[in-house]
């Protein structure tokens, strides 16, 4: 069975990080947010 994942654009990751500064800029030290980008290129997946 193939699972097909859509990645999010761009726009996705720029706009989820922005919100995700937005909520520490916020927060200060009373919590820590933590984000993490899919490691993708240009052309597609990285190869495993």
């Amino acid at each position: 069975m193939d699972i097909t994942i859509d990645l999010p654009t761009h726009a996705q990751l720029k706009h989820a990080e922005a919100v995700v500064n937005a909520y520490r800029a916020k927060a200060g030290n009373k919590i820590r947010i933590l984000y993490v980008a899919p490691d993708i290129s240009k052309s597609g997946r990285k190869s495993a």
